[in-house]
């Protein structure tokens, strides 16, 4: 999980922009910023980020003297430094891999083309703090703005779901990449329990088919929960302690 990051970029409005779409996809992450090129080396020194964003082109310093010098840090040696630009060649992105950069954000970017990168660049996947079940038949509510969207749990964990959505034609909607209240329906084996209205945010999202209009299909989303009442939590530990036993 994501805990804090780093954004450099020497343009004060630019920089609140990237800041703010950030936030709005990560609500408990960290954010620290930076303008002044001379306060890089402290921040770096100081912190220890897991993700750290930077403007392609700085005055007075390269993205490859960044890169560098966060290999000779201790807890920065390894973070993934993801480089901003709206015009990159080719030849720039291979000097840029060359020097240990593997990751390019275009600008202007999207939410899934944030969430896609963040995902590939820090390996979500192993970043995984809670066991995982498959429980058949559990369904999902996403409310979203007084919408509702079924959704189908592909597996479950105490800190959050990953569901499968299925859309008719021209009905996606890009409000799913927001914070939502999430139901839990469990299926009768479990009871019929359900466990409603939990805080979520989606962490990635992965667009499964199309339509022939190329509108999605199937999308795959998983979903953070935070702010879990002790209740909520509770039920859901029980749950899913009688779910490993099965």
């Amino acid at each position: 999980m994501l805990k804090k990051i780093l954004i450099i970029h020497d343009e004060g409005i630019l920089l609140k922009v990237v800041k703010n779409s950030i936030q709005k996809e990560f609500l408990d992450l960290k954010i620290d910023t930076v303008l002044a090129v001379d306060e890089i080396g402290y921040l770096l020194t100081e912190n220890k980020y897991d993700f750290i964003l930077c403007k392609d082109e700085l005055d007075d310093v390269k993205i490859t003297d960044i890169k560098k010098f966060m290999d000779n840090t201790n807890g920065n040696a390894k973070t993934p430094l993801v480089v901003m630009s709206s015009s990159y060649t080719e030849e720039t992105k291979k000097s840029l891999l060359e020097n240990g950069v593997e990751h390019i954000l275009p600008l202007p970017f999207d939410s899934y083309l944030l969430r896609s990168l963040i995902s590939k660049a820090t390996n979500q996947n192993a970043l995984r703090q809670h066991e995982r079940f498959i429980i058949p038949g559990t369904d999902g509510i996403i409310t979203i703005n007084d919408n509702e969207i079924m959704a189908s749990i592909l597996d479950i964990s105490v800190g959050g779901v990953f569901c499968a959505i299925e859309y008719s034609p021209m009905s996606f909607d890009m409000n799913l990449m927001n914070t939502c209240l999430f139901d839990i329906l469990f299926p009768e084996s479990y009871n019929n329990v359900s466990v409603k209205a939990i805080k979520a945010c989606p962490v990635r999202v992965i667009i499964k088919s199309y339509y022939e209009d190329h509108t999605p299909r199937l999308v795959e989303i998983a979903y953070k929960f935070f702010d879990v009442s002790f209740k909520k939590q509770k039920t859901l530990e029980i749950i899913l302690e009688a779910a490993k036993k099965d």
